[in-house]
């Protein structure tokens, strides 16, 4: 992957989380009719999910089976030396 592809997805990534926090303290801040508490409730679910999925990526599992995929991939490129196992010496128990 390119470092543009990594930058925008970055960049994509930080705007998800910097606009849900202004969503929702700009809901301190604002008197909700009563009538529309359950559409906002569903936004509300609505930008916690992205941010979860964002933090999820970055930090979860999805991650980590990309940095493992590219680890795998250099090994493919440039196996590491085979090692010789030594001779091990055992002794009886008695």
């Amino acid at each position: 992957m390119s470092n543009f592809q990594l930058n925008i997805r970055a960049i994509i990534g930080i705007s998800v989380i910097f606009l849900s926090f202004i969503f929702l303290f700009a809901l301190l801040g604002i008197k909700i009719p009563a009538e529309n508490k359950d559409t906002l409730n569903i936004a509300i679910g609505l930008v916690l999910a992205a941010m979860g999925g964002v933090v999820g990526y970055y930090f979860g599992s999805s991650k980590n089976e990309s940095d493992k995929a590219k680890t795998d991939q250099a090994n493919l490129q440039n196996p590491p030396p085979q090692q010789s196992i030594t001779e091990i010496k055992t002794t009886e128990v008695k």
